[in-house]
């Protein structure tokens, strides 16, 4: 596939966008350079007029080159890599969607196998059976005591 170019969409004739990820300064005559972001996604600063804005790189490929006739408002990345902006790694999704995609795919974890996570799925199981059964808010303070989290994570639970 042959790199093309369009312009980033609210900033045409300063900014360009490449079908293969990279941003282009039409007035500096060079690629910028993204920064990587605490989530992992890759963002460019694009100003005009004093006004600096900092923009998704993934979003502004999407919105450049693929259509979206039905609205959705998140842009998946399919191989899950936040650093490929290639328009064949990109698609429109909702956020149901994204989610899905991340759970299925091992991206994001559920129970004791997310990284934040404070109880065990054994745990969490305890609780549930528990506190259904009682008092939900007795329940809530004896498990948060025995456990050493906050009330609020057994409520979570419950």
């Amino acid at each position: 596939m042959k790199e093309e170019w369009k312009p980033v969409k609210g900033y045409e004739g300063i900014y360009a966008v490449s079908n293969y990820g990279n941003v282009y300064s039409i007035r500096s005559e060079r690629i910028l350079i993204p920064i990587k972001t605490r989530a992992g996604y890759l963002r460019v600063h694009l100003s005009v007029g004093g006004d600096c804005k900092s923009r998704f790189v993934h979003r502004l490929v999407a919105q450049a080159f693929i259509p979206n006739p039905d609205g959705k408002p998140t842009v998946n990345h399919s191989d899950g890599n936040k650093f490929n902006n290639c328009i064949d790694n990109l698609v429109w999704a909702t956020h149901k969607e994204n989610n899905e995609h991340a759970y299925n795919s091992g991206l994001k974890r559920l129970g004791e196998n997310n990284a934040q996570a404070k109880l065990t799925n054994e745990q969490a199981r305890e609780v549930l059976e528990n506190c259904i059964l009682g008092d939900i808010n007795f329940g809530a303070k004896a498990f948060a005591k025995k456990f050493g989290v906050t009330q609020r994570v057994i409520l979570n639970i419950i």
